[in-house]
């Protein structure tokens, strides 16, 4: 039971992007909301982690025809934990555009194939492996975050639980709610909802068409000799990507790595490689960066190695996550300035034999590993039709297609609901995915099916605040940038409830705040996070939020 009712709230005007003609509706100059062209009846989802599987399901409870996709073979995201390695990293980072994959498109459709070992230089493993790339999580890994802003919803963790998760009890609970809701590989259920080890080559809408196409294609191994390959293409109304922000790794281009890392490439990788301390065990490491990654992995394999060194950019680090990462680096690892660059190769023999000068001149060498852990960036080629490398960092120049993907260290041109601004029958998920899943998912499901209202297409523009990266919104949970994003989502879907009908949503639960604040304030940052937070902007008017205190801005992609 909600204790008030929140009222409407007025938004503030934010950047004003590109115009483009909307292709999913009719925006009239008369009505001060979007108007869809056609019902939407027919819905792609695109990723089955976390946050797809709960838009998934509640798109089916609202009475959609729901087809998931997902490159693993089975659900989870990089939950879905497995001992197999991703196929080795470039360096530097490839193109943008297929930086996670290059699709791969037959002349005609559909169309099959049957793949045996060594075919086009490829051996069925790494095919395999190329299809779905396996999980990033290592071994050992367990959350930054508590339990308890770490669960889906419907479904619960074992009673004696322990505060901090493991990789194993995360995937566990995944796949519960998976189960749950009909949404595994193997449910007779999903028989003709879910197609895993299925890879989105391409989402476009043909010209003159209500209708989004998406180009597949499948991976199916015919016994231990054989995999075969099936392509086709699917018609939707509405598409929801899920895939999150973590699909290609990012190397940066530091001079003379390649030479190396193509001499030497299993000594040489990026962290999503990296699996178990038995790999490093009495050998000489250096990490490259401070990110997440790069704090846990110190810590996982501290105490087994010879001796290890981090290497930390002289930058910025005033965020709190930032902060926590490099506290939370390996107390005797030893820090290093930035690498200038790799000295030539030469007759080198071992990658111990490397020369790294830093950039104050240092040059240093006697390392057996080298581990890059430098983040990720957000490629999604299936997106061909929305990428726009040209656009770098911040900039907004006027173009004729909206962007989406620019330079992988963000999204754009999406409105704080999580659609496509030009186009609102293509959605994003958006917010944190354990605590906002729902409410994000119900934002999809009430637009698409009329029971909620988008503004028109100016007022979306104008709602927009840049990429996402640079919001007043951004921040860790719990933050107040976080808590006024969680607010405005639920006052707005109450606010429709209210006037078209439907359930309304309640704030996240007392008990709750209380542990997590808890938590955060032993585990993150002391007073980072209050219990005030959650109510800070209860009584305050949209128009004010912010104004007396700054929300840190954080930076996940490129934290090296």
């Amino acid at each position: 039971m909600l204790s008030k009712v929140p009222v409407v709230v007025a938004f503030s005007a934010g950047l004003v992007a590109a115009a483009q003609l909307p292709l999913g509706g009719n925006d009239g100059h008369d009505s001060p909301y979007h108007h869809f062209e056609s019902q939407i009846r027919r819905v792609a989802v695109i990723g089955a982690g976390p946050a797809g599987l709960q838009h998934a399901a509640v798109l089916r409870e609202n009475g959609f025809e729901v087809r998931l996709f997902e490159r693993a073979p089975g659900p989870g995201g990089n939950w879905l934990t497995t001992s197999e390695l991703p196929v080795s990293a470039d360096f530097p980072d490839r193109r943008i555009e297929d930086g996670a994959y290059v699709p791969d498109i037959p002349h005609r459709l559909p169309h099959s194939r049957v793949y045996h070992n060594g075919d086009d230089g490829i051996s069925l493993d790494v095919r395999w492996r190329e299809q779905w790339s396996p999980s990033p999580v290592w071994e050992h890994l367990t959350t930054n975050s508590p339990s308890v802003i770490t669960k889906l919803p419907e479904v619960e963790y074992p009673p004696d639980h322990t505060w901090i998760l493991s990789n194993k009890q995360i995937r566990r609970h995944v796949r519960q709610y998976a189960a749950y809701k009909g949404l595994l590989a193997d449910d007779e259920e999903a028989r003709n909802i879910t197609s895993y080890s299925t890879r989105v080559e391409r989402l476009h809408k043909p010209e003159g068409s209500s209708r989004w196409t998406l180009t597949l294609r499948r991976l199916q191994w015919h016994g231990a000799a054989a995999i075969r390959a099936d392509w086709w293409t699917e018609e939707f109304d509405a598409v929801l990507v899920a895939t999150g922000g973590y699909d290609s790794p990012h190397t940066p281009s530091i001079p003379g790595v390649p030479e190396w890392a193509e001499k030497f490439p299993a000594h040489i990788f990026h962290s999503r490689e990296y699996r178990h301390p038995s790999s490093v065990e009495g050998k000489d490491v250096l990490i490259i960066g401070a990110s997440v990654s790069a704090a846990e992995i110190s810590r996982d394999i501290a105490p087994h190695v010879r001796s290890f060194s981090v290497s930390v950019r002289d930058r910025d680090r005033s965020s709190v996550d930032a902060r926590r990462s490099v506290r939370r680096l390996a107390a005797n690892i030893t820090r290093i300035p930035e690498i200038k660059r790799f000295h030539s190769i030469g007759d080198a023999t071992s990658v111990r034999d490397a020369k790294l000068e830093l950039i104050n001149g240092t040059i240093i060498s006697g390392f057996d590993k080298i581990i890059f852990a430098t983040g990720f960036r957000r490629s999604n080629p299936f997106l061909a039709g929305f990428h726009n490398s040209t656009i770098k960092g911040d900039e907004n120049p006027d173009v004729d297609v909206a962007p989406i993907i620019t330079d992988g260290t963000h999204i754009r041109s999406i409105h704080w609901t999580g659609h496509y601004i030009p186009d609102p029958t293509l959605a994003f998920t958006v917010g944190r995915p354990w605590t906002m899943g729902t409410l994000a998912a119900l934002a999809v499901a009430r637009t698409w099916s009329g029971k909620a209202r988008l503004p028109n297409l100016q007022k979306r523009w104008e709602q927009y605040e840049g990429p996402q990266r640079n919001t007043f919104f951004a921040g860790l949970f719990g933050s107040l940038g976080h808590q006024a994003y969680h607010r405005q989502f639920i006052v707005w879907l109450n606010n429709e409830a209210l006037e078209l009908g439907g359930r309304l949503v309640d704030q996240w639960a007392l008990g709750n705040r209380e542990e997590f604040v808890y938590y955060a304030n032993l585990e993150w940052a002391e007073d980072y996070v209050t219990a005030a937070n959650f109510s800070r902007y209860e009584n305050t008017p949209r128009s004010e939020w912010g104004k007396e205190e700054s929300t840190l801005v954080t930076d996940v992609y490129n934290d090296w």
